[in-house]
């Protein structure tokens, strides 16, 4: 009986930015990351990437408890921090600076109070939207 193979949410959203941007073939990048199966694995996490985001990748490995930072207008990744606990949301805050968290317009989040207050005591100037969902 064969053991499934478990990719990082990185490999599967480098192999889907690199195909969606015609830098390599489906079957080039099942070769690149070692993938036995077709490349129809790929093609699979670009279908779940083109349907639910960046969200995909946290779903499938039912990483709830990381904070995804997102750049909707760039779609792209920034970050993605382990845990949502305040004190690791504090430290990665902390770090950065008050210049470059003024340039963040809006701050979408889940219900979880953490993130209200982060948006809070981090990004005052930003536009603070809680997704139902």
């Amino acid at each position: 009986m064969s053991r499934k193979v478990k990719y990082s949410n990185e490999v599967k959203l480098k192999a889907c930015k690199e195909h969606l941007s015609g830098k390599m073939s489906a079957k080039e990048i099942v070769r690149s990351i070692g993938i036995r199966k077709s490349d129809d694995t790929v093609r699979y996490w670009e279908r779940q990437y083109e349907i639910n985001g960046i969200e995909a990748f946290s779903a499938m490995n039912r990483q709830k408890n990381c904070c995804v930072l997102y750049d909707h207008e760039g779609r792209d990744i920034v970050d993605m921090i382990k845990n949502r606990q305040l004190t690791y949301l504090f430290e990665y805050f902390d770090a950065i600076s008050e210049k470059e968290r003024g340039n963040v317009k809006i701050f979408v989040s889940d219900m979880y109070d953490a993130c209200k207050t982060i948006c809070k005591r981090y990004l005052p100037k930003a536009l603070y939207i809680i997704d139902l969902f």
